[in-house]
C-alpha cells in the first residue's frame, strides 16, 4: 500500500489519540516484515479488537504500511514522527545535568564543568573565566535519559556536529531548507563576543549561532594543520575545542563584515579568512 498524500493539519490530528500513538510505538522494535494485526494488537494491549482496529486503519497510508501479506510496518514518515517523539522534542524539557571534562583548563589546570539546562549546553572555566563557550542550538532532551555522563558526551559531540556539518552545507535539519549564512557581531544573540557566524533557515526561521573557529573546524587545511601535531579534530569532542585550539578573530573589514581566525598550535599557525556570506579562503 503506497503512502496516501494529506495536509498537514490532518496528520497531526490523525494521532492526537494515545492509542495511535502506542501503536506507532509499537512498530519501532519490529523486523522488515513487519506485525501481524494480532502481533501488534498484543503489544499494545487494546481489549476492544474493533476499536483496535478503527485506530488502526486510521494510521494506514500516512504513518503505516499495510503489506500484501497483511503485516505492518511503519512509513518513512512514521519512523520521523516516533523519533520526534523520543528525541522529546514535544513535551520534555530535559533534566538539568552537571559533568566534567577529562581535559583540564589550559589556563589556570582547573576543572571543566559542562552544564545542561533548558535545552542549552554550556561549558566554562569557574576559576579564571578563561573561555566560555554557548551552545545555542537545541540539544534534544531524549539524549540524556539514555546516556549516563560517560556516554552523554560523545552523544552531544555527535549531535553538535551534525548541526555543524549541515550548517557548512547550506541545510537545515529542521525543515529541509536551505540556510543563509551570514557574519554578525550582534553580541545580544549570544554571550561570547563577536563575530561570530549566524545560519538562518530562509523556510522555517531556525536560527544557528556559533563561533567562527567552530563553524572553520571542517575546513581540510585546519584539520591538516592540527593533524600534523598528533591532535585529531575529527574525533575531538567539539566542547573541548576551545582547550587545544588556540584561535584568535579580527574583524577585517566592517561593510561587509569579514573576519580573519588564526588557527595557532606549537609554533605553527593558519588563517583563515570568512566572508559575510559564509565564504572561506585559505592564506
Amino acid at each position: 500500500m503506497s503512502r496516501t498524500a494529506i495536509d498537514a493539519d490532518e496528520a497531526f490530528a490523525l494521532v492526537s489519540d494515545g492509542t495511535r500513538l502506542s501503536i506507532l510505538r509499537a512498530l519501532t522494535d519490529t523486523d522488515s516484515d513487519g506485525l501481524s494485526f494480532g502481533d501488534l494488537r498484543a503489544r499494545v494491549d487494546v481489549a476492544d479488537s474493533g476499536q483496535f482496529n478503527y485506530h488502526l486503519n486510521r494510521l494506514v497510508g500516512t504513518f503505516i504500511r499495510k503489506s500484501n501479506g497483511g503485516t505492518y510496518s511503519l512509513t518513512t514518515a512514521g519512523n520521523r514522527l516516533v523519533g520526534a517523539v523520543l528525541r522529546g522534542v514535544y513535551h520534555d524539557q530535559g533534566e538539568h545535568r552537571e559533568f566534567t571534562l577529562d581535559a583540564p583548563c589550559p589556563n589556570c589546570g582547573g576543572s571543566i564543568p559542562v552544564i545542561y539546562d533548558d535545552e542549552q549546553l554550556s561549558i566554562g572555566c569557574p576559576e579564571c573565566e578563561s573561555f566560555t563557550a554557548e551552545i545555542t542550538f537545541p540539544l534534544p532532551p531524549g539524549m540524556l535519559r539514555v546516556r549516563d555522563d560517560d556516554e552523554l558526551l560523545d552523544g552531544i559531540d555527535a549531535w553538535l556536529r551534525a548541526q555543524l556539518r549541515a550548517a557548512v552545507g547550506s541545510l537545515c535539519l529542521n525543515c529541509a531548507g536551505t540556510l543563509t549564512v551570514s557574519l554578525t557581531n550582534d553580541t545580544t544573540l549570544v554571550d561570547f563576543e563577536g563575530p561570530f557566524v549566524e545560519c538562518r533557515c530562509d523556510r522555517c526561521g531556525r536560527t544557528l549561532l556559533t563561533s567562527i573557529s567552530e563553524y572553520l573546524v571542517f575546513e581540510p587545511a585546519v584539520i591538516g594543520l592540527f593533524h600534523n601535531h598528533g591532535v585529531d579534530l575529527v574525533r575531538m569532542p567539539l566542547i573541548e575545542l576551545p582547550l587545544v585550539c588556540n584561535t584568535t578573530t579580527t574583524v577585517v573589514e566592517t561593510d561587509p563584515l569579514t573576519a580573519r581566525t588564526r588557527f595557532a598550535i606549537a609554533d605553527e599557525q593558519l588563517d583563515v579568512t570568512i566572508e559575510d556570506d559564509g565564504t572561506t579562503h585559505i592564506e
